[in-house]
């Protein structure tokens, strides 16, 4: 089983790097999750069986502070990863990692 890890230089991604003997794990200049072409070329070239996407923005103050990186990041980065693996048309497993601060969406 080939298994992809984005976000493997954070907390949670070395974590997740342990836990598994070979996996691709993409370093940023390799793989930009707000790139869909980058995202596209090491999907693709890969071909992986599971995606563990634990790659985000996930500083609080740093996401309120920069609303726009955090949803450049955040939101259309996953949407880059989800239109990626579409393409593969192999079944592929995504695993999505959350964070505890989820908001509601009734504020902006």
């Amino acid at each position: 089983m080939k298994i992809l890890i984005t976000g493997a230089s954070g907390a949670l991604g070395k974590s997740l790097k342990r836990q598994f003997n070979d996996v691709y794990c993409p370093f940023h200049r390799d793989m930009d999750i707000t790139n869909p072409n980058s995202v596209n070329k090491s999907v693709l070239k890969y071909n992986p069986d599971v995606v563990i996407h634990a790659a985000a923005l996930v500083g609080i103050r740093e996401c309120e502070d920069n609303g726009e990186k955090a949803w450049k990041t955040n939101v259309e980065g996953t949407q880059n990863i989800v239109n990626a693996l579409k393409k593969l048309n192999n079944n592929c497993y995504l695993i999505y990692m959350s964070t505890a601060c989820v908001f509601a969406g009734e504020n902006e």
